[in-house]
């Protein structure tokens, strides 16, 4: 990676240091497997177009919104909010680094 910086840039060095990088990961290898990671891509796919599993999904308090509304700005709001639940899901169960 350096190197390829180092001839894009037409600089003499570069130092990449490797401090929060993680390996990349894969979805569709753990997507539909009978473990926890596997459990929690099949929901967060179904939360992406379900909204009543998504208002079931929301805790009774949330950012100061009236979550008893039938606001579509609540619904917008939840569907951006598991818009990247899978990635989040997976990175907390796999990443090494986690306490």
């Amino acid at each position: 990676l350096g190197d390829d910086l180092r001839e894009g840039l037409t600089v003499l060095d570069v130092d990449v240091p490797d401090a929060g990088l993680h390996h990349i990961i894969d979805l569709e290898e753990h997507s539909g497997h009978p473990h926890v990671l596997g459990l929690a891509l099949g929901l967060a796919e179904q939360a992406r177009t379900d909204a009543t599993l998504r208002r079931n999904l929301m805790p009774e308090a949330l950012a100061a919104l009236d979550t008893d509304s039938e606001d579509p700005d609540l619904d917008a709001y939840l569907a951006e909010l598991v818009s990247d639940m899978e990635m989040l899901a997976a990175e907390a169960l796999l990443r090494e680094d986690r306490l």
